[in-house]
């Protein structure tokens, strides 16, 4: 469940990066490797 989210969250940041620049979306402007370490370097790292 928590990989379906992260991948249509994947799917929504791409579609809004491609709005906003107005670029066709033939290929995914954030790439999978980006979009992931974008969201590891967000993760908070205090005291687990």
């Amino acid at each position: 469940m928590w990989s379906v989210c992260l991948y249509n969250l994947w799917v929504l940041v791409s579609l809004v990066v491609a709005l906003i620049f107005n670029i066709d979306l033939k290929k995914p402007l954030v790439t999978a490797k980006l979009f992931g370490a974008v969201l590891y370097s967000s993760t908070p790292r205090g005291i687990t």
